[in-house]
């Protein structure tokens, strides 16, 4: 179910917070539990859509999944995506990645993109590198593509339904017949599964919404609906559910670290910058205070500071003079060979 790695996240347009450092953080976990429970008939064919509005920053030890069961049995399967994870079975390197897993004994695959084993029980897991994008909805499908009455043979696909793209085959896996049709308590999740001393506050911030899945059977439709909520006891103030007719929004971890989405000038709102000039900077929970430069900021002669209540601001490297800093906004000077000027000049309003 889980193949938890770790990887370091790029820097947005060469702009980096860098002073905010991340506290690690305990396990904690969010689940939403859809009607109907028992459909009848059960389910040939099952599919989940999911949206990703916003990455936990870093972008490590997070798994957003749909897990539902059998008639025939108490055995399971999950289906989902990873921010980062080992890519593919066989291949090296991190990356995103789809998921596909069923847990329980007996299963098998001839799938080059599945291996024996599920979260270190029996089972058999598939995993494919698979660039999915923050903003775009993604459907996952469980399909039943053969059934001899000895063994059945389930297939999961992902696609991204917001291009239209055809979907991508995850991997396939085959179990004994006698599980029959998708019909157990479907339950989606959002595990933070990395277990350190910074406590639940400083689980890094991420944002998700699920539709609510709908089931087939011979292409008949029957769309599900929220059951309850929950969330695991350690962590339970640090989730969030708006929950709409058709979908849950969960929100989940405690300090949103910054992100940035725009850097422009500050003056033209020229897309691009240049030494010496003003910036801004846009985004979100860029800071914990809003304020502008003082007095006692120049505590180092007549350099400019390049901290304001631990918010620093890197071009390639350079720090850069902090002049106003705000949650949505910060607006330095980028970085040039002639950084001193009087603290009379700095303070006087741009």
């Amino acid at each position: 179910m889980k193949f938890p790695v770790r990887k370091v996240i790029p820097t947005v347009a060469l702009f980096a917070l860098a002073s905010i450092a991340y506290a690690q953080a305990n396990q904690g976990g969010s689940y939403v539990a859809w009607n109907p429970i028992y459909p009848t008939p059960a389910y040939d064919t099952y599919q989940w859509t999911i949206t990703v509005v916003q990455l936990p920053n870093p972008q490590t030890y997070f798994y957003w999944a749909l897990q539902n069961g059998f008639v025939g049995g108490t055995d399971a399967f999950y289906m989902g995506l990873q921010p980062y994870g080992s890519c593919g079975i066989t291949n090296a390197g991190n990356c995103e990645i789809a998921l596909f897993s069923f847990f329980g004994q007996g299963a098998t695959s001839t799938s080059p993109n599945c291996a024996g084993g599920a979260d270190g029980g029996p089972g058999e897991s598939c995993r494919i590198p698979y660039n999915w994008v923050i903003g775009h909805q993604y459907t996952l499908t469980a399909k039943l593509t053969a059934n001899d009455g000895i063994n059945e043979t389930w297939t999961g696909t992902v696609a991204d339904t917001t291009t239209g793209a055809a979907p991508t085959t995850i991997g396939w896996w085959s179990i004994a017949a006698f599980h029959g049709l998708i019909g157990a308590q479907g339950i989606s999740f959002t595990e933070y599964y990395e277990v350190y001393s910074g406590g639940c506050g400083a689980e890094p911030y991420a944002e998700v919404t699920w539709n609510v899945p709908i089931g087939y059977n011979n292409g008949q439709a029957y769309p599900g609906s929220v059951r309850s909520t929950s969330t695991t006891a350690a962590c339970s103030g640090n989730t969030g559910f708006t929950i709409n007719s058709d979908s849950v929004t969960v929100q989940t971890g405690g300090f949103i670290g910054p992100y940035i989405a725009n850097v422009q000038d500050a003056e033209s709102a020229r897309a691009t910058v240049v030494p010496g000039e003003w910036a801004a900077i846009y985004g979100k929970n860029l800071s914990n205070s809003t304020r502008t430069w003082n007095s006692g900021d120049f505590s180092i002669g007549n350099v400019l500071p390049s901290v304001l209540d631990s918010v620093s601001v890197q071009f390639g490297g350079k720090a850069a003079p902090v002049y106003y800093i705000s949650p949505g906004q910060v607006d330095v000077q980028v970085p040039s060979r002639m950084m001193k000027k009087s603290v009379q000049e700095a303070l006087r309003p741009k």
